[in-house]
């Protein structure tokens, strides 16, 4: 009796020791794909109808661990620090540029004056000048449309896959020059827990008898 419960406390104890192990693989992973996330560089090119395509490994990680990341890591990392809280399960911090060169013909209002003035709409810009002698006057209002997606891919057949966030700027004088992606990682699995309230129940069992 004494022999079988040895053998299986021993048994119950390889199992929660080969759990614990794996779930400190798991967390190295974490660690290293988050490093790498944070490294990555932002990668552009364009798609049949001339969009640009922005795309970035991103980053998971729970709120606690996403706050003890290295800022040297990437200077960004800190901004994305303000905008997550723990309630948050995706965060997407974009900036970008809307550069565009175009010519308008002016109309003379009046020329004793030097009062010009000049239009200029399209489906992604409407702007309006007003030039007088002593002064210039533009109102101007840029449409942006985005969209933003996360997808799971691999580099190669080979390589582990990692979350990549992408964003399509639909505006084509457009250009992204900041892209952060950020998901909640999954709860952790309470297998191990229990495992080991299991291990300890039994236990306690067995050696009461």
């Amino acid at each position: 009796m004494v022999k079988n419960t040895a053998i299986i406390v021993l048994a119950i104890v390889v199992i929660v020791l080969l759990m614990l192990l794996n779930k400190g693989c798991n967390d190295a992973k974490m660690v290293t794909y988050n490093y790498n996330a944070a490294l990555s560089e932002l990668n552009k090119y364009k798609n049949s109808s001339g969009q640009e395509i922005s795309t970035i490994v991103a980053l998971q990680a729970e709120y606690h661990e996403l706050q003890q990341m290295n800022d040297r890591l990437n200077g960004t990392i800190s901004d994305l620090k303000k905008q997550v809280s723990k309630k948050s399960e995706t965060v997407i911090i974009h900036e970008v540029h809307t550069r565009d060169t175009i010519f308008i013909e002016t109309t003379v209002i009046d020329s004793s004056k030097c009062h010009l003035q000049a239009h200029y709409n399209d489906e992604w810009a409407n702007i309006n000048i007003d030039i007088n002698k002593d002064s210039a006057r533009i109102d101007y209002t840029v449409t942006n449309q985005f969209v933003h997606k996360q997808e799971w891919k691999r580099r190669n057949i080979f390589a582990s896959p990692m979350l990549e966030g992408s964003v399509t700027n639909l505006n084509p004088h457009t250009s992204t020059q900041e892209y952060i992606s950020y998901k909640k990682k999954a709860p952790k699995r309470t297998g191990v827990k229990i495992a080991v309230f299991i291990a300890g129940l039994v236990s306690g069992v067995l050696l009461m008898k």
